[in-house]
């Protein structure tokens, strides 16, 4: 963290340009905390689908973009559409589980979680 923090301080410190910064993390808690994977309990996938995502857009006017319920799949288009003048428009914000058993099979929990 404290190194995170330093590079982040680095950044914004020695830059000409005003830099656009996103920090995210992956996702929670591992499933092997749990005894079954096959019907995890709503508070699990909480955790789970907890993560860090954080922004600097330097020299951009998107705090209007920006919404408590954003996914990892608009950060970029908002990025793209309020700093670079894309026009990406945004995705559904859905959330999907798997299990290790079956990665790709994928389970939509986005109503369970909000």
């Amino acid at each position: 963290n404290q190194k995170t923090l330093e590079m982040i301080d680095t950044l914004v410190g020695d830059s000409e340009v005003p830099p656009i910064i996103i920090l995210q993390s992956d996702h929670g808690p591992d499933a092997t905390s749990m005894e079954s994977e096959t019907d995890p309990p709503v508070p699990y996938l909480q955790e789970r689908m907890a993560i860090l995502n954080a922004f600097l857009f330097s020299g951009c006017d998107v705090e209007d973009r920006l919404y408590p319920s954003i996914t990892p799949v608009n950060n970029f288009r908002i990025l793209f559409d309020g700093c670079l003048g894309g026009n990406y428009g945004l995705l559904e914000d859905r959330i999907y589980n798997s299990s290790y058993q079956s990665p790709y099979d994928l389970t939509e929990i986005t109503d369970s979680l909000r």
